[in-house]
């Protein structure tokens, strides 16, 4: 019997939550991003990690580490102040979010 090829083997349905952008991007079509319980971005994979929108999102793909010591210790890292409710973006309108 031959084996199914490894997009059909691992599909996985709904939602799946995960801390480790660097794996997320390689598993994902969609990323929602969360900050303070609420979803902050929505975006296809590829778009969210070459054009973050939010600073929350920024800072946790600048903490992503990078395997070369030498380039890790140059990388700068983005910092985000703390945000408030009017600075995080409504998801009520997905469309808005692209």
């Amino acid at each position: 019997m031959e084996q199914p090829a490894r997009s059909e083997a691992f599909v996985v349905g709904g939602p799946w939550p995960g801390d480790d952008l660097s794996m997320v991007k390689h598993i994902s079509d969609r990323v929602a991003v969360m900050y303070a319980g609420k979803i902050v971005e929505l975006a296809e994979s590829e778009e969210l990690y070459s054009n973050p929108q939010h600073a929350y999102t920024k800072s946790l793909l600048s903490a992503i580490p990078i395997p070369d010591p030498k380039i890790e210790a140059k990388k700068k890292r983005t910092l985000m102040e703390e945000q408030t409710d009017e600075d995080n973006i409504n998801c009520s309108n997905p469309s808005s979010l692209k």
